[in-house]
């Protein structure tokens, strides 16, 4: 009698069910998909209804033998693959190669690695999901024509090397976007105004300035804030209102795969490809205390915050023992899934609700405890009653005719409900965008007991000039909330996404903060205009929509990449015959000069960021720091040091300089005169007691240098500039300087003994800060 086989796509899935199942099961696994497309060629049939050519991919023909090997004597086969759409795409190219062989197939399904949920997806097996793999195909179908359709016209107008992508292109166009509104955005002067203040119970207190004559008012510049300073000095502060609101702060919802990433962010830093790879860990399986072994999360990929009625019972009565009942809401909360969510799915939340973070700290360690700490508390907190606040707003009249209103906010919390495990922020934010003025009212402040009518004492008046803010750039986590708030692609391809835009050079990372590149703007620009609807997010958001309802309705896929194909295969036959051959511009920095040619310089990337560089490389490669911003900066024209050496030609003296293969001696007369300074070849050792020469040599990488010729006796190696001058100490030869620094020390390589070269460079100094370029 044949084994039951249970097929999953990952080896450490396969070792942790089959660490649960022992030997009741054989459990095999398929290392991820074993059919796709082919690499090589387009492989959709477009004349053919947009059938996919599916072929088994490199590498993975033995793992198919040996699958198909175990079904031939098997009983029953369970295809497990993760309960998502790839997941079930998988299972069903799995069949594909099966189902010939053993009729017996099924598939399971199971939202976490436990013996409860993995026996219980065995006892109702399932039938393949044709509507969740349609709606994969056509995915995979579209990104693949826009893939191998749009890539080759930026091969041919820009570069080799580049990609485009249905999803991809959009998301470097909203960063780019949002990098031209900053370089666009014009600072709105404004000013605070505040008065610290005292009454006849501590403590003091800050109110902020509101208005006069009963309205609100900005202060634009500083003769109105004068104004107002000058009409309410040496007057009294009069309370003249109090109210007080209660304020209930609802726990955040448990984790989805989008907030995960943006918390984990936020939180650890954590780059999104980071935190799905531990969470993948701690959804497959980790080894407990003994041989136990299963997984401590539910499925990581997911957009939909519903828990089981178990899991909620699990943290209830969890709750209740560590925090008390009055912990616990009223009744089980709800939350509310987007439209377009998977309704199957669960939450993240651990499998083991008991399993907290310090009994999980016996076998977790780094990086997986603290994400599986933040998935735990974020869950317990989830389930946890609101917290209560009490928020007090008092309005003070100051001025000879009380025209001026100040306001003070204070908040007191009354019950911490599921702060009691989180921690109280005690922050209510002002709900201010980046580009408005705030008055600077501080919410968390704790006032004092106070009374309408009673007169304040004035300890202090503060005002200070601020500006408007152009909105911030792109962080990780807050782009993923943007692609998930517009209905951009889905949480689970994120992190590859943004893998992909950094690694093909469309944006750097500066202060954990995307930062488009020339080829990103050029590359956004050119399918823009082109290719409008790839680029609109809400066709784009419409389209994903459309994909999600082959899924819910079961609608025909072809008819949906049908529609998409024909609009744009006639954008792509303009783009081909319009688009000239483009090079991304450089921006080229006034006032910077290279310091080999005098040429202009650019702004380009290197792998530790932003340098300024010569606009005529490679033909010069000369290169200065890029500025660090808000400073004023010296902007020099290298000329070089002038050395006591004389030009063996016209007897002028010569200049150490900066060239392309490193630093050098020239005459002072260049390019009248083209003499330079002598090799160190046949030049005295320096060392003492040696008698060798400076004879040239080559190392193991091939590149030349001079060495003593009494090697290996003397290990002496010449690596500077050979400055023909005879120490002043000691009355050797020649000196030395730096082959790669242009330094105006120059060395004995005897004695030690430095000497300081007059410079000849022309500075010029610049108010232009240099925020300007950057």
């Amino acid at each position: 009698m044949g084994k039951k086989i249970i097929i999953v796509e990952s080896p450490a899935k396969a070792r942790t069910i089959n660490n649960i199942l022992k030997n009741e099961y054989q459990v095999m696994s398929s290392v991820g998909h074993i059919r796709d497309l082919p690499k090589t060629r387009f492989g959709v049939d477009i004349d053919n209804n947009y059938q996919p050519e599916y072929v088994t991919i490199s590498g993975k023909q033995k793992i198919v033998e040996q699958l198909k090997r175990a079904a031939k004597n098997a009983d029953m086969i369970f295809l497990a693959a993760d309960p998502d759409r790839e997941g079930e795409a998988i299972c069903w190219h799995l069949m594909h190669y099966l189902k010939e062989i053993n009729c017996h197939v099924h598939r399971i399904l199971y939202f976490e690695i436990t013996p409860s949920a993995i026996k219980k997806s065995l006892s109702s097996p399932e039938s393949l999901n044709l509507a969740k793999i349609n709606a994969q195909q056509a995915r995979r179908v579209l990104d693949r024509i826009v893939g191998y359709r749009l890539s080759p016209l930026l091969w041919k107008k820009v570069k080799r090397g580049l990609s485009a992508g249905r999803v991809q292109s959009v998301a470097l166009k909203i960063i780019c976007d949002r990098e031209r509104e900053i370089q666009s955005f014009v600072p709105i002067e404004y000013w605070t105004l505040t008065a610290k203040l005292a009454s006849s119970s501590p403590p003091d207190f800050y109110a902020y300035y509101y208005g006069s004559q009963g309205k609100k008012r900005k202060l634009s510049d500083e003769d109105q804030t004068l104004t107002v300073l000058s009409e309410i000095k040496d007057t009294p502060f009069i309370v003249q209102a109090i109210s007080s609101r209660k304020v209930y702060r609802n726990p955040p919802p448990p984790f989805i795969t989008s907030t995960l990433q943006q918390e984990a962010a936020k939180r650890f830093r954590f780059p999104a490809k980071k935190t799905m790879r531990i969470a993948q860990a701690l959804y497959e399986g980790k080894a407990m205390t003994g041989s136990d072994v299963h997984g401590l999360i539910t499925y990581m990929r997911t957009d939909s915050p519903r828990v089981s009625s178990e899991a909620q019972e699990s943290a209830k009565l969890l709750v209740s023992e560590r925090f008390g009942k009055e912990y616990l809401p009223a009744k089980p909360p709800v939350y509310k899934a987007k439209k377009s969510a998977q309704e199957a799915h669960e939450a993240i939340r651990p499998t083991d609700i008991d399993l907290s973070p310090e009994k999980a700290a016996e076998f977790l360690k780094g990086e997986d405890l603290k994400l599986y700490t933040l998935i735990w508390e974020r869950f317990i907190a989830s389930q946890m009653a609101s917290a209560h606040l009490s928020v007090t707003t008092v309005k003070i009249y100051c001025g000879a005719k009380q025209q001026h209103e100040f306001r003070a906010s204070g908040t007191e919390v009354i019950f911490k409900g599921f702060w009691q495990l989180t921690g109280n922020p005690l922050k209510i934010k002002n709900n201010l965008s980046d580009t408005e003025e705030s008055d600077g009212s501080d919410n968390s402040q704790i006032l004092p007991k106070l009374n309408s009518s009673e007169t304040l004492k004035c300890l202090g008046l503060d005002s200070e000039q601020k500006f408007t803010k152009p909105p911030s750039r792109f962080s990780e986590a807050s782009l993923v909330k943007e692609l998930e708030t517009q209905g951009i692609g889905r949480p689970s391809t994120y992190a590859a996404i943004m893998t992909t835009i950094r690694d093909h050079n469309y944006v750097h990372i500066i202060d954990r903060k995307f930062v488009p590149t020339d080829l990103g703007f050029c590359i956004t620009d050119l399918l823009t205009e082109y290719f409008p609807n790839i680029m609109s997010v809400k066709f784009t958001a419409d389209l994903e929509t459309r994909l999600d309802g082959i899924e819910k309705e079961n609608s025909e896929w072809t008819s949906i990449v049908d529609q998409f194909y024909r609009s744009f295969s006639e954008n792509l036959r303009k783009a081909e015959k319009s688009v000239e051959k483009i090079k991304p511009k450089s921006t080229i920095v006034e006032g910077y000069v290279c310091p080999d040619c005098g040429g202009e310089m650019v702004i380009r990337w290197g792998k530790k960021g932003r340098f300024l560089s010569c606009a005529s490389f490679p033909d010069c490669k000369g290169i200065l720091p890029f500025p660090e911003a808000g400073k004023n900066v010296e902007k020099t024209k290298h000329k070089g040091f002038l050395t006591s050496a004389k030009c063996p030609d016209c007897g002028a003296l010569l200049v150490l300089k900066s060239g392309r293969f490193g630093r050098f001696l020239a005459c002072q007369n260049f390019p009248k005169c083209k003499g330079k300074g002598p090799k160190p070849e046949g030049k005295p050792c320096p060392v003492d007691s040696c008698d060798g020469v400076l004879v040239q040599k080559r190392g193991k990488s091939r590149r030349s240098f001079y060495g003593c010729s009494n090697y290996p006796t003397c290990r002496f190696t010449f690596q500077g500039v050979l400055i023909p001058v005879a120490c002043k100490a000691c009355g050797f030869d020649y000196m030395s300087s730096s082959a790669r620094k242009l330094d105006s020390t120059v060395i004995c390589p005897r004695c030690n003994f430095n000497e300081e070269l007059s410079s000849i460079d022309e500075n010029r100094k610049s108010d232009t800060e240099i925020s300007d370029i950057s």
